[in-house]
């Protein structure tokens, strides 16, 4: 039968362990899991006909062909967490801050299974101009994660601070020279665009794939952080 004393005996206790948690952690003794992300790209472009909707945005307007890319900052959370909506036009790049998934003409676009699947580069979007010019934007997914050791260019240096996906944005195929560029870049803190006017290098080498010549990812892609 618990008495006053063994209560007391049992609250000490607690207190104590509870305090050497807190100075343990004071020290750097225990350290919290490091931060992931998981990148996933939605395997088709959508059109003004599709529609998106994302978290507490009802509505996610798409004004033209547009890829869509969903990042879980948070994969091993069972309720709402921060993530993000990059989608990206022949005008560029927009990034939507949320905490949960998207839905894509009413399902849900949340490959959380841990099975992997493959998409096409560069996805290609366009939009007819006035004049009859078709404008054209390539989409080129990096295939292989960044760390801070790698060397990240476009005319000026890029900081890569931790393990990252990149994505180049070429808002201008087929131009021979300087034009309107993007640089996405993706890690478990969040996304980041990076205009330019050139093709990035990594580690010295150009990253100018053919726009006519497919080559496969495999997805999700993931980053971790600290």
């Amino acid at each position: 039968m618990w008495n006053i004393k063994s209560f007391l005996a049992v609250c000490l206790s607690i207190a104590v362990a509870l305090a050497g948690l807190g100075l343990a952690h004071a020290r750097g003794q225990v350290q919290a899991p490091p931060s992931r992300a998981n990148v996933y790209v939605y395997p088709h472009k959508l059109t003004p006909k599709d529609r998106v909707t994302f978290g507490c945005r009802s509505f996610v307007e798409i004004k033209s062909e547009t890829t869509l890319i969903w990042v879980d900052l948070q994969p091993d959370a069972r309720f709402g967490h921060a993530t993000e909506l990059i989608l990206t036009s022949v005008e560029g790049t927009r990034i939507l801050k949320g905490n949960t998934w998207p839905t894509i003409n009413g399902k849900d676009f949340r490959p959380d299974g841990g099975e992997e699947y493959q998409v096409a580069f560069p996805l290609q979007v366009s939009e007819p101009q006035p004049n009859g010019y078709l404008k054209r934007t390539n989409v080129f997914v990096y295939p292989h994660k960044l760390t801070a050791k790698d060397k990240v260019g476009m005319r000026q240096d890029v900081a890569v601070k931790g393990e990252t996906t990149l994505i180049w944005v070429d808002l201008q195929p087929g131009a021979r020279y300087g034009h309107g560029t993007e640089l996405i870049l993706i890690s478990a803190e969040g996304s980041s665009v990076v205009k330019g006017h050139w093709w990035p290098t990594i580690n010295g080498k150009d990253f100018r794939p053919e726009e006519n010549v497919k080559y496969q990812v495999a997805f999700p892609l993931q980053v971790t952080g600290n």
